[in-house]
Formats: C-alpha cells, sequence, structure tokens
C-alpha cells in the first residue's frame, strides 16, 4: 500500500513542503476527530486550506493519504543510541509520553477501529510499531553484550511487557495528561527485574 503512495510521489508536479505538510497534519486532525470512516477529503481540503484537487495530484486515495499522515507520527518519536539502556528507554518513554499527551484523541479512534479497519491497524503496526521493536530487539542484544542486561532474556517479550505496561498506563490516564515522572517509576521498576544481578 505504501509503496504505491511513494512511487506517486515521484512523478508529477513537485509538493509544496508546507502545503503537504498542512495537509497530512489535517488528516490527522480529521482522523482523531471522526476517525477513518468519516474522514472525507473535502474535510481534509478546507482544513488546511487547500483545493481538493491538489491532494487528489499527490494521494490516489483516503487510505494513501492516512498512510502518509501516519507515518509522520514515526518522525516524532526518535530512537536514541547513548550507550547506556537505561538512559535510552527513558528517553523513548519521553519522547512516547510527549507523542501520547499530543495525539491522545488519534491513539484512542485508531485503537478503536482497529478491528472494523485492519488496512488501517496494519499500517498503525508496520509503520510505528514493528519498526521500533526491531530497534528495540537490537537495543536489548547490544545492552545484553554491555552486561546490563541478563542473557536469558526474550527481547520481543520484553518489548511486549514495557510497551504494555506503558499502554496501560496511558489508557488509565484518562483524560489528564500523562505524567513523566509516574511513567519513569513504572519503568525504572520493570528495568530492574531485566537487569544483571
Amino acid at each position: 500500500m505504501a509503496t504505491i503512495g511513494q512511487d506517486r510521489q515521484r512523478v508529477g508536479r513537485p509538493r509544496s513542503k508546507q502545503a503537504q505538510e498542512a495537509i497530512l497534519s489535517a488528516t490527522l486532525e480529521v482522523l482523531a476527530e471522526g476517525g477513518y470512516t468519516a474522514l472525507g477529503i473535502e474535510q481534509v481540503a478546507t482544513r488546511a486550506g487547500v483545493g481538493k484537487t491538489t491532494i487528489y495530484r499527490w494521494w490516489a486515495s483516503k487510505e494513501e493519504l492516512v498512510i502518509d499522515a501516519i507515518k509522520t507520527l514515526q518522525a516524532e518519536a526518535p530512537i536514541t543510541d547513548t550507550g547506556s539502556f537505561d538512559t535510552d528507554i527513558l528517553t523513548i518513554t519521553q519522547h512516547g509520553i510527549h507523542l501520547w499527551n499530543t495525539h491522545r484523541r488519534l491513539f484512542l479512534r485508531l485503537i478503536g477501529e482497529a478491528h472494523e479497519h485492519t488496512e488501517l491497524f496494519d499500517v498503525f503496526y508496520a509503520r510505528l510499531i514493528e519498526p521500533r521493536q526491531q530497534v528495540f530487539v537490537e537495543m536489548v542484544r547490544r545492552a545484553q553484550e554491555r552486561g546490563e542486561l541478563r542473557r536469558d532474556i526474550d527481547a520481543r517479550i520484553m518489548f511486549r511487557v514495557m510497551a504494555g505496561a506503558l499502554w496501560s498506563h496511558f489508557l488509565f490516564s484518562g483524560p489528564i495528561p500523562v505524567s513523566s515522572q509516574e511513567v519513569e517509576r513504572i519503568m525504572n521498576a520493570l528495568l530492574q527485574g531485566f537487569a544483571c544481578r
């Protein structure tokens, strides 16, 4: 799916970066407000201050537009490598908190529509979750080599445990912005269980 959108971006009139950013931002806003089913190209165009033809010139369908919009979230949560696993995890967690506090309504919409629109969930997982899981696995491998983490740890299970604890805290926090201090306490408690003794 994403390949089609990427191929289209290489042909035709060059994109205006400002217009592109406005369209992708508007897409995320409309998606958060009404969900994937209710999202319309005309709504996005109005919100972004562009014509519908501008959007259709760059994206063949609503699906491709949403895919590219979701991809922008990945850039908001960079992966760090400081040489210390604990420091890296806490830094990544801080980015995750910012992402959640900024796009909470959007994430709740995506989670709620995951079973109804499996293609949307597939993109969400492929673009945001799986790449970070792959990086996490490599982070664990390096930390094990440095003697920071136990050798018997399954990195993918560890990823799910830590992500599960984080998402659980996010979901139960309600409309209140997530506190970085409380999340750090949760992560530190988990890290103590995974560390070498």
